[in-house]
């Protein structure tokens, strides 16, 4: 599918194909590869997750991808601030699931402010399982 209108061409629903529904801690995503881009993006975050600005469409990764290397910009979320963009690096199993691996920021407790990056925290590994059947 191509976009010829100006609009972002990764927001097309799962029925214009093109689109590969996994499963990620618990929320329902689609992974969309084009050429070598790759985007990642909730299709149903789980519960909690909008109050802290994840909705359907919303953007989770964006990167490329070279035979089964992905690399890119992960993003994590907390309440009332902007997401804080990361840097990962992974690949897709032989079972077609993905793992991205990166240090992940660890927020200041009371503020925006972004204290450290660290590999010590549940975002610094990412997994995504493929999903069987329509999500």
């Amino acid at each position: 599918v191509q976009a010829t209108d100006g609009m972002d061409p990764y927001l097309s629903t799962p029925s214009s194909g093109g689109i590969d529904p996994y499963t990620h801690n618990g929320s329902d995503v689609i992974i969309e590869t084009r050429g070598k881009s790759v985007h990642i993006r909730y299709e149903k975050p789980r519960a909690g997750l909008a109050s802290v600005g994840a909705k359907p469409g919303t953007l989770l990764f964006t990167g490329t991808r070279s035979g089964d290397i992905v690399e890119g910009t992960a993003y994590v979320f907390k309440a009332n601030c902007p997401p804080a963009p990361y840097s990962v690096r992974g690949q897709f199993t032989s079972r077609l699931n993905l793992v991205l691996e990166g240090n992940a920021p660890h927020w200041e407790p009371h503020s925006c402010e972004i204290s450290t990056y660290t590999n010590s925290t549940r975002n610094a590994r990412l997994l995504f399982l493929e999903a069987f059947g329509d999500i």
